[in-house]
């Protein structure tokens, strides 16, 4: 753990996360160099030292210039209305206008251009490569995991959009490609099998769905569909089998793979993790080419600096983060996991059963790698997805070949289904695919449903509880503690889970939650069993992620207290949540004039005649959610475009983490 390229790596993450608690970047890199300064004035810089401190000033640095170059010229434009011309470079299968990216320019804007993240409202259909012009309302990304896309603006659309043409730009190329090796799966495996099969290809998982989605994540085995290093070995692994049966010197075979590894990357569209093994693959790959040592730890911190030296926010994307704890689980932690294992369950070193019992040192190994992977995410995964899968390390035991052989089946039957004349062969390797995909969600529905299957951890002080205890696991472990002081560990931990978890049930059972999603069109209610939902969603992925927010909080039963139009009940937004679960009261607010209603036993809401307004009262307490632009009397507003207006001296609970919106508890049991 302990070279030089990752402990910069180290500390170049821990200026940025320095500076996002609060430390200037211009006082932390004058900390920083003055520090490397001083221990090379002082003769006592050494390599491990030099790497820390050279890793500070250059996080501060990049900080710092990002924020000069980038930053600072969108300021003067924040909430000004501008006519901008763009291009589309994003549009996630799934989410609709939620995830349309496009570098735009504007008169006196930069001349090079921003990556936004656009809210177009009612747009036509677009496509990568499109060039449109709107006016549209600029706003800058607040928060850091926003930054880290690359998308520093955002633009809200303020009239028409007129489509002008179309660019064949590569990220309309690479995505043509993949949406063309989408259709070739999809056409010889439809149904859920075909959808799994091509997120695990093309690493885009807009389309599947939610009641899937949601299983894959309570069994932890999400990251196998989320493009990721393990793709990238896959496939370099078998085109190395391949290659080895040519008559290629090893360093042309070396080469190939290369070629290969980066040619994957730009085809999956380059997300941090892809990109993080991309460059972990080539350099590791030209070390083996040159004779020299293949060091992975240092090959991992040299391709997370480059990542984060044009943007330093890229330390907040969760694909990187749980990319590069993954990595370096598997670079210092299999090793030794695996021999526990084999001393534990078969009294021999790993060296020796590997000799004498190649079957269970598989076996010792592949658990290994597993929960070697497994342990440093864990913190990551519990404060961005709420929970703790108990299953994962059976279920990925034992769905980690299936996806491996998925892979292999799906990237040949996405690309041969450009070469005319095999139809029949790749419709024979579809029926593998489908065996294999179909084997997956079955693994993920069956440990899915079981009650202990993931362990909600939410609050902020399960999530320091679960930092803690990993520390505590690896200090007995580096100690070599004894049984007894290991259990008497374990108890002490068990003590403050205890009573916590006890503590919030007292406190927050049966509390009202709201989930405002960011820029939106709904709002959801849920209180024990029972959910409301006011207004219509306007894309299937704002249904999506309020459906899995009424699912987290254990929703029977729904409320349509606000379809604004009775059809918008059979739009297919809608019509996904009718479906996942029982619809007890519906209201059509412009079918009606006004109404008042109770729900959950304690929740008043009322309405006008107007229905611009919707108007909820829990005790004292007063909200108010508005489908126009309309002035409300209320403690909190949620306005037209879902954004959260305070009254003054109000400050409510807010957890951002979850669901793509804003969760706030407004009243507890």
């Amino acid at each position: 753990m302990n070279r030089p390229f990752h402990l910069l790596c180290l500390s170049w993450l821990a200026a940025i996360f320095a500076a996002g608690l609060g430390v200037p970047p211009l006082l932390g890199l004058g900390l920083g160099g003055l520090g490397l300064g001083a221990a090379v004035c002082l003769g006592r810089l050494n390599r491990r030292w030099g790497a820390l401190l050279l890793g500070l000033a250059l996080g501060f640095a990049s900080l710092a210039a990002y924020h000069q170059q980038v930053l600072d010229p969108l300021h003067p434009w924040e909430g000004r209305t501008a006519q901008l011309t763009g291009v589309v470079e994003e549009v996630t299968p799934g989410a609709g206008e939620a995830r349309t990216v496009l570098r735009v320019t504007w008169p006196g804007g930069p001349a090079r251009g921003v990556r936004a993240q656009a809210y177009l409202g009612g747009s036509p259909e677009l496509r990568p490569g499109d060039e449109v012009s709107f006016a549209a309302t600029l706003y800058l990304q607040e928060q850091p995991a926003q930054l880290a896309q690359g998308t520093p603006l955002r633009a809200v659309a303020a009239g028409a959009i007129s489509p002008s043409g179309h660019r064949q730009t590569l990220t309309a190329l690479l995505s043509g490609y993949r949406e063309q090796v989408r259709g070739h799966i999809t056409a010889r495996l439809p149904g859920p099998e075909g959808l799994v099969a091509s997120a695990l290809v093309t690493g885009d998982t807009g389309l599947l769905p939610s009641g899937l989605r949601e299983a894959y994540a309570r069994t932890g085995i999400s990251h196998l569909l989320a493009a990721s290093g393990m793709h990238l070995v896959v496939l370099t692994g078998m085109l190395d089998r391949l290659l080895a049966l040519t008559a290629l010197t090893r360093r042309q075979r070396g080469v190939a793979g290369m070629a290969a590894a980066v040619a994957f990357v730009a085809f999956t569209g380059f997300p941090y993790s892809m990109v993080r093994a991309g460059i972990m693959a080539v350099v590791c790959r030209v070390a083996l080419l040159l004779g020299r040592e293949n060091d992975s730890l240092n090959a991992l911190g040299l391709a997370v600096a480059l990542i984060l030296l044009p943007n330093p926010y890229a330390a907040y994307s969760v694909s990187l983060q749980l990319s590069y704890l993954a990595t370096m689980g598997l670079c210092g932690l299999s090793g030794p996991v695996t021999g526990w294992l084999s001393q534990r369950f078969w009294g021999r070193s790993r060296y020796a059963l590997r000799e004498r019992r190649p079957g269970a040192y598989a076996l010792c190994s592949a658990l290994g790698v597993t929960v070697a992977a497994s342990l440093p995410t864990l913190p990551v995964l519990a404060q961005n997805f709420g929970q703790l899968s108990l299953v994962s390390p059976v279920v990925n035991l034992l769905a980690g070949p299936l996806a491996d052989l998925a892979l292999v089946l799906g990237l040949c039957c996405g690309l041969l289904g450009f070469v005319p004349g095999l139809s029949l062969f790749t419709s024979i390797l579809a029926l593998g695919l489908g065996w294999s995909v179909g084997a997956m969600n079955w693994l993920a529905q069956a440990f899915g449903a079981l009650p202990f299957a993931a362990f909600p951890l939410r609050g902020w002080g399960s999530l320091l509880w679960l930092a803690a205890a990993e520390l505590v696991a690896l200090l007995l472990a580096v100690l070599r503690a004894s049984r007894r002081l290991r259990r008497y560990a374990a108890c002490l931990l068990a003590v403050p889970l205890l009573a916590g978890t006890l503590a919030h049930q007292a406190l927050w059972s049966g509390a009202v939650e709201l989930l405002v999603p960011n820029w939106g069109s709904a709002v959801a209610v849920a209180c024990g069993s029972q959910g409301a939902l006011l207004g219509a969603p306007a894309s299937r992925y704002e249904s999506q992620q309020i459906q899995a927010f009424f699912q987290s909080r254990g929703v029977e039963e729904l409320s349509l207290v606000v379809v604004r139009q009775r059809e918008d009940r059979y739009a297919d937004p809608v019509r996904t949540l009718e479906e996942a679960f029982p619809t007890v009261h519906a209201v059509a607010l412009e079918q009606s004039a006004g109404f008042e209603a109770s729900l959950f036993g304690r929740l008043r809401v009322w309405a006008g005649e107007d229905s611009r307004l919707v108007e909820l009262q829990l005790e004292n307490l007063r909200l108010a959610k508005a489908f126009e632009a309309v002035p409300a009397r209320a403690h909190l507003l949620i306005n037209h475009q879902n954004q959260l207006v305070e009254a003054p001296g109000m400050a409510f609970p807010q957890d951002s983490r979850y669901f793509s919106g804003t969760v706030i508890p407004i009243g507890g049991g």
